[in-house]
């Protein structure tokens, strides 16, 4: 199934004008600070992109497109942390182009 309709359902959310997805991420997040129910499901969620970034991580290393000699799961994480970073930044401050992080990434 393609993931496609879904990301364009969800870029069509607005509140005020504003995407309303990053918004609800950190609802969510929040959320799971007092609900060991979301908080289970977050943390499923978290680690199976953890490990499919591992595995992409360790892919691009043994290819010779990344550095190998940083751990392959400390790079994940840093990558998770920038794109959560990034939708917080959405969500306190407005839309911001995902060229923006491109661009960052690639400097």
């Amino acid at each position: 199934m393609c993931a496609r309709p879904r990301l364009q359902a969800r870029a069509s959310l607005t509140v005020d004008g504003e995407p309303a997805f990053p918004r609800l991420i950190l609802q969510v997040w929040a959320e799971t600070l007092r609900n060991p129910e979301p908080a289970a499901a977050l943390r499923e969620g978290y680690g199976a992109v953890r490990d499919a970034w591992t595995r992409s991580v360790e892919g691009h290393q043994e290819a010779g497109a990344m550095a190998a000699d940083v751990p392959a799961q400390d790079v994940a994480r840093t990558m998770v942390a920038v794109v959560q970073g990034f939708l917080a930044q959405q969500s306190l401050f407005g839309a911001t182009p995902v060229e923006v992080l491109r661009n960052g990434c690639a400097a």
